[in-house]
């Protein structure tokens, strides 16, 4: 377990035993500033949960340094946008993903507010079906294209028009040694102001975006 995830659990046993002794005294005395203080440690927890309180003392130098205290697994890759990054981290045989704001002198912890899904997407041609999902670094011009999708080809070789080099992962596909499945993650900057090409192995696939 991540030493945040460590301090939140602490964190909210204390908050759990601190309330419970409250409302002991609440039933008993039925006195307002007790109703207030229960308010007030509620406050306490939704803040801690939505913006991570490390944020006022700690910067990190670097992707790596941030998810080693915030998250587990190892990372595997880090795109870098303008005003953010993606780092992929492998936990066992699942890939994760992690929006992080960059900020002066380096990353920040994201936030439940950091990041928003900005369109979903299915793509395809006569060999291969791949869905595609959109993140928006809010307040930035980052966007990052993820996919999942099935190919007969283990030679999977991704690029799209905003000239990336997406990072790909292919393994085999459970039950059916013929197919592969492949998950890339790709940077845009500006997303919304030109169509997405994605082209795997050479050919354009045709986008639906919902």
């Amino acid at each position: 377990m991540s030493a945040y995830y460590m301090i939140r659990y602490s964190v909210y046993i204390l908050l759990i035993i601190i309330c419970a002794v409250l409302l002991l005294r609440v039933f008993k005395k039925k006195k307002k500033p007790f109703k207030i203080c229960i308010a007030a440690l509620f406050l306490i927890a939704i803040v801690t949960i939505s913006q991570p309180i490390e944020n006022m003392f700690i910067t990190f130098d670097s992707p790596e340094a941030l998810l080693d205290y915030y998250s587990q697994g190892e990372v595997v890759k880090v795109i870098n946008g303008n005003e953010s990054c993606c780092a992929v981290s492998l936990i066992g045989e699942d890939e994760e993903i992690h929006l992080i704001p960059k900020s002066t002198g380096g990353y920040k912890i994201p936030n439940l507010f950091t990041t928003s899904v900005y369109s979903n997407g299915f793509a395809k041609d006569k060999d291969n079906v791949t869905s595609l999902k959109v993140y928006n670094v809010n307040g930035t011009n980052d966007y990052y294209i993820t996919g999942v999708g099935l190919s007969d080809s283990s030679n999977i070789i991704l690029s799209d028009n905003f000239g990336s080099q997406p990072y790909v992962a292919i393994n085999n596909c459970a039950g059916d040694p013929d197919t592969f499945e492949y998950s890339f993650y790709s940077y845009a900057q500006n997303f919304p102001n030109e169509p997405y090409c994605l082209m795997v192995n050479g050919k354009e696939m045709q986008i639906n975006w919902q």
